[in-house]
């Protein structure tokens, strides 16, 4: 004769609504501000001071200080405007390449491109797990890249010995936003149909 072991089957996770309907709108309401506290006690995302989302005032005041002095010109997308320039992260050593990308006066994308020693990248990521928490991380190769995502804002660090450190800030809201707008042809285009 066979017997039959029951297993209980896995917890669900509830919804807030469940989580109200059972506990009452004073419990719900109390859980809804303590997630809402932990999300703003979060530190943002950010390198160098260099913040996505952040408006082009206060990044371009943060290039020049880093010893840029950024150029910008419209992009092929003339909803985006491109600058670029060179900044020294480290005491004017191994200047980098700093590309950053503008929709509506805001910092959609900032990239900064260079070569780099592996220690001062182990430095930085261990600062930044310390400050941001654990990122995380893909190997492919001899390639490594650490990723911290928060409130739809992307922080991404790529490192290949040969290539060397790629630092990619993303605002995922403006980018996003960029479906909703009317699409420009390019400069120079007729604008007739």
């Amino acid at each position: 004769m066979r017997q039959f072991h029951y297993v209980k089957p896995p917890p669900t996770r509830r919804s807030a609504a469940a989580f109200i309907r059972r506990y009452g709108t004073l419990a719900g309401g109390l859980l809804l501000i303590a997630s809402g506290l932990m999300a703003q006690s979060a530190p943002a995302l950010e390198f160098f001071r260099l913040r996505p989302g952040a408006p082009w005032a206060i990044v371009s005041q943060t290039l020049i200080d880093l010893g840029a002095d950024p150029i910008c010109r419209p992009a092929t997308d003339r909803r985006i405007v491109e600058c670029r320039g060179r900044v020294a992260l480290i005491g004017g050593q191994n200047p980098y390449e700093v590309i950053v990308s503008l929709v509506h006066d805001s910092t959609a994308v900032i990239l900064l491109s260079g070569q780099i020693e592996e220690s001062r990248v182990t430095a930085w990521v261990n600062l930044l797990d310390r400050v941001l928490g654990p990122p995380r991380l893909r190997r492919r190769g001899s390639q490594r890249t650490w990723e911290w995502i928060r409130n739809r804002q992307m922080l991404r660090m790529s490192y290949r010995p040969t290539i060397g450190l790629v630092v990619n800030l993303t605002d995922g809201p403006l980018l996003d936003g960029l479906d909703q707008t009317e699409t420009l042809p390019p400069a120079g285009a007729d604008p007739r149909p």
